[in-house]
């Protein structure tokens, strides 16, 4: 069959500030990390998830990572690790993703 395409993440970003009050906070966690993208998941980078929400009216306040410890432990880390860390169905296992990355911005 054809693959059926996914939802556009261009227009999900757009609608969600557009439905944020001046001075309201978007906060967002997605998958983070290297780039990846199967049936399951979709796997942000940095540069991506910035370029999805590069809006005039729009600020980005802070971010946070954190990754999969060997223990099964959510641990913080920096942009630099999070960047090389992957999420792919090979590296990732059947317990989800190795990690995440929280944002969030504010309407101007």
């Amino acid at each position: 069959g054809e693959k059926k395409e996914g939802a556009d993440l261009n227009k999900i970003a757009h609608k969600l500030t557009r439905l944020l009050k001046v001075g309201g906070k978007l906060i967002i966690t997605v998958p983070f990390g290297k780039r990846y993208e199967d049936e399951f998941l979709h796997s942000f980078s940095y540069e991506e998830i910035n370029k999805l929400f590069n809006f005039k009216n729009l600020r980005l306040l802070d971010n946070h990572f954190y990754f999969r410890t060997k223990n099964k432990y959510w641990q913080n880390c920096d942009v630099k690790k999070a960047k090389k860390i992957s999420n792919a169905k090979e590296d990732r296992g059947p317990t989800g993703v190795n990690c995440v990355g929280c944002f969030i911005w504010e309407r101007l």
